[in-house]
């Protein structure tokens, strides 16, 4: 079985901002990608952030 090389992204992100951390993670993704990675791990929750409280229902994914 060939090796696997992954890549970590150490961010919180900001908070309640989707559109902003998706283009982290897409910029994120693309440098661990040209440098040979084949996998990508992003910190739970990054998208939204832990302590959304009532934007929760606007954050919620259908």
């Amino acid at each position: 079985m060939p090796a696997l090389r992954t890549a970590l992204l150490q961010s919180s992100g900001e908070l309640g901002d989707v559109a902003a951390n998706l283009k982290v993670l897409d910029e994120a993704a693309a440098r661990a990608a040209a440098a040979g990675a084949g996998v990508l791990l992003a910190p739970e929750l990054f998208l939204t952030g832990y302590a959304i409280g009532a934007d929760i229902a606007r954050l919620a994914e259908p």
